[in-house]
C-alpha cells in the first residue's frame, strides 16, 4: 500500500470517527475533526489542545490557518462558557488576532481567559483573551467578545460533551447507517482527497473547498455552507467563517506577504447556501498591507468585517 493510500484511509478514519462523536449531541464535526479537547476548564478559563494531525498540516509541514481560527474561537468561547453554563449558547460579537510569525508545527495549545462582562450592556456581553502556542513558542495571541443568547425556538442547546473527560475512541458508523448530512461530509472528504492541483494545501483546507479567484481589487473566495462547517445551531462555525477571510485576504496579496495581524467584527449570523468573502487592498507598501475583507451570505447580508495587516517576508 503506498505512502498516499495509507494517509488517505487515515484521513477518512479520522472523519468517520468524527461523525460518530458528532452523533452526541452538544459539539459540532469541526471540533470532533480538528480534535480540540479539553485540557482544563472552570473559573472563566479553558485550555484547549488541538493535535498536529496529517489532516491538518500543509505541504511545509505547517498547522493549517484555518484551523488556528476555529481554535482561537474555541478557546475564547468557552473561557466565557465555563462561566456561565456547559450548555449556553455564544454569538462571537469580534475576534482579534496578532500573530507572531513563529513555525505553527506540532501540537498547538490554547489558553482563553475570561476578563469579565461589558457593564452597561442589556445582554452578556463577555469579553476574553488568549494566547496559543507551539510547543513553548506563542504563535498567535488575541482578544475576543462574545454574546450570551438564548437556544433558537424549538430548540435544545446541550452541553459540549467532552469537557470533563476525553472523548471516547467510538467504533467507525458502517456507511450505510449514515444520515443525509453524514453521507455528505463523506463525500465532501472523498472529493476533497482527490483534488489534483493543490496537493500543498492540507486536507482541511481542501475540506473546506474555498474557491478562489483574483479580482482588480483584490480576491475572493466563495464557500459551500453544510455540515462540515456548522455550529450546534447550523450556521458556518465562527472560526471557519473568519479562516475563509484570511484565505481572500492573503490570495489577494500574493505568498511575498504574510498576515500579521486580524481584526474581525461579526455582523450577522453565517447563514445560507454559500459565504462569499471579498477582499481589497487597501494599502500595498514597501514593508506593510492592509487589507479589507466582507464575508457576505448569498442573501445579500454582511455576516463578517475584517481588516487585517500583512507583513512583507521576501
Amino acid at each position: 500500500m503506498s505512502t498516499g493510500s495509507q494517509l488517505s484511509e487515515q484521513i477518512i478514519d479520522q472523519v468517520l470517527k468524527a461523525i460518530a462523536l458528532n452523533r452526541t449531541p452538544g459539539y459540532h464535526f469541526c471540533g470532533n475533526f480538528l480534535g480540540l479537547t479539553f485540557e482544563s476548564l472552570g473559573g472563566g478559563q479553558a485550555r484547549v489542545a488541538m493535535p498536529a494531525q496529517p489532516a491538518l498540516v500543509d505541504g511545509k509541514g505547517r498547522v493549517d490557518l484555518c484551523a488556528l481560527t476555529v481554535m482561537a474561537d474555541f478557546a475564547l468561547a468557552n473561557a466565557v462558557r465555563g462561566a456561565v453554563s456547559p450548555s449556553a449558547r455564544l454569538a462571537t460579537v469580534s475576534l482579534n488576532l496578532q500573530l507572531t510569525g513563529e513555525p505553527m508545527t506540532g501540537e498547538l495549545t490554547a489558553w482563553g481567559e475570561l476578563e469579565g462582562f461589558f457593564k452597561p450592556a442589556t445582554g452578556r456581553l463577555g469579553m476574553c483573551r488568549t494566547r496559543i502556542q507551539a510547543g513553548d513558542k506563542v504563535v498567535a495571541f488575541g482578544t475576543g467578545t462574545f454574546m450570551v443568547l438564548p437556544a433558537p425556538s424549538g430548540k435544545t442547546l446541550h452541553p459540549v460533551p467532552w469537557m470533563d473527560r476525553p472523548a471516547p475512541d467510538l467504533p467507525r458508523p458502517a456507511i450505510e447507517s449514515l444520515s443525509a448530512s453524514e453521507r455528505e461530509i463523506l463525500d465532501r472528504s472523498r472529493l476533497a482527497l482527490n483534488v489534483p492541483d493543490n496537493q500543498t494545501a492540507s486536507f482541511w483546507a481542501r475540506l473546506l473547498g474555498a474557491d478562489v479567484q483574483s479580482t482588480p481589487q483584490g480576491a475572493k473566495a466563495v464557500l459551500t455552507n453544510g455540515p462540515h462547517v456548522g455550529n450546534r445551531v447550523g450556521h458556518v462555525q465562527g472560526g471557519v467563517t473568519l479562516g475563509l477571510a484570511l484565505i481572500s485576504a492573503n490570495a489577494a496579496l500574493g505568498e511575498q506577504w504574510r498576515c500579521a495581524g486580524v481584526n474581525a467584527s461579526y455582523v450577522s449570523p453565517g447563514m445560507g447556501p454559500t459565504l462569499l468573502s471579498e477582499t481589497t487592498v487597501t494599502h500595498r507598501g514597501r514593508l506593510t498591507a492592509v487589507t479589507r475583507s466582507q464575508v457576505i451570505s448569498s442573501d445579500g447580508k454582511v455576516v463578517l468585517d475584517v481588516m487585517t495587516h500583512h507583513a512583507r517576508v521576501n
